[in-house]
């Protein structure tokens, strides 16, 4: 019968409770998962993260200080609760450099030994990064390639280094600007987290409601030092409860309980808007619903220039270096076929 009564607590619990969802790109470093408890704490707690679907399930766990022991070690080194949980209530789990293989349930829980209560559960959902450095590479890779074999095919087509040497430069020239002005137009597409320049008239932060949201729900956007940028509650928006800096810059979509679009519009974005931005939504009873975490980069006008002529500088060097070794083999192999003859 004691071993029916904790299972019995578990599933009314679990059923009763929402799961948050918390929604984060891959690369971002750290992503927090909610979990608070105001509750009477048990004599001997012990706090625990699990998640089912892995084995073992073990996450993180803090007695009065972390223990762990027999932790899943895919999660080794990457999780972190604060020091003073248990005083505060805030059993919130730090997950640091979060991947696609991270996505799942997490489950926050407290016990005595005795009993187990579950406190709620957290959907994690880490999608891939919106961009990946190997496409570049692949990019730069083929270019260095057709470069080398153009090289090649010269020398053995003609054996004149100065003339071949003449054309390389042509072609170099035309091929790094062609790959620099890619890399320049599209770097959007190469670099993890959303990009804009400063001088940009505004940049959206996604956010897209996956939870069905009612009349008393409340979304919150905040950056890193936790300041509020937006604060919409019971059908507008609360100026007032926002930083100053952001006053007058920010802009949520009309209708967004209804089309569930909760993005969110940053005006004239400056290289100190650069952070991770939360858009946090809570119901009627004050509780988290669901969090996603976007990351912004904003940049000087001057860094992209830089960035081309650094990628200029690489590229040419690179396909430089691949054409002098393949002409000191050219020449290797002359030697020997004209001391053969």
């Amino acid at each position: 019968m004691k071993m029916f009564v904790p299972s019995l607590l578990l599933v009314i619990v679990s059923h009763h409770t929402q799961a948050v969802v918390v929604e984060v790109y891959g690369g971002i470093q750290s992503v927090t998962l909610p979990c608070h408890y105001s509750n009477h704490i048990p004599e001997d707690p012990t706090v625990m993260w699990i998640r089912i679907d892995l084995n073992p399930n073990f996450v993180h766990k803090q007695k009065e200080k972390d223990d762990l022991t027999g932790q899943n070690q895919h999660y080794n080194r990457r999780t972190f609760m604060r020091s003073d949980a248990l005083d505060t209530g805030d059993f919130s789990l730090t997950l640091r450099k979060p991947t696609e293989t991270d996505t799942g349930k997490y489950t926050c829980t407290i016990g005595d030994g005795r009993e187990l209560l579950i406190l709620g559960d957290v959907q994690l959902l880490v999608k891939g990064q919106r961009q990946s450095m190997a496409v570049v590479t692949l990019v730069l890779l083929l270019l260095a390639i057709l470069l080398v074999c153009f090289c090649w095919v010269c020398i053995c087509l003609k054996g004149q280094v100065p003339l071949v040497l003449h054309h390389l430069h042509f072609v170099l020239a035309l091929g790094i600007v062609f790959s620099g002005s890619i890399l320049l137009l599209h770097q959007d597409h190469f670099f993890t987290g959303y990009q804009a320049e400063e001088g940009n008239e505004s940049v959206q932060l996604p956010c897209t409601a996956t939870i069905h949201l009612t009349e008393d729900t409340k979304v919150e956007w905040k950056n890193s030092c936790n300041g509020k940028i937006h604060v919409y509650k019971n059908g507008s928006d609360r100026p007032e409860e926002q930083d100053e800096n952001y006053r007058g810059r920010t802009k949520m979509n009309e209708n967004l309980l209804k089309t569930g679009d909760l993005s969110l519009t940053l005006k004239y974005p400056t290289v100190t808007d650069t952070q991770i931005y939360t858009c946090t939504v809570y119901n009627s009873e004050g509780n988290i619903m669901m969090i996603k975490q976007v990351e912004l980069k904003v940049s000087g006008p001057t860094v992209k220039i830089w960035i081309f002529i650094a990628v200029c500088i690489v590229l040419y060097v690179a396909a430089l270096l691949a054409f002098v070794f393949m002409c000191k083999k050219y020449k290797r192999m002359k030697s020997r076929q004209d001391a053969i003859v």
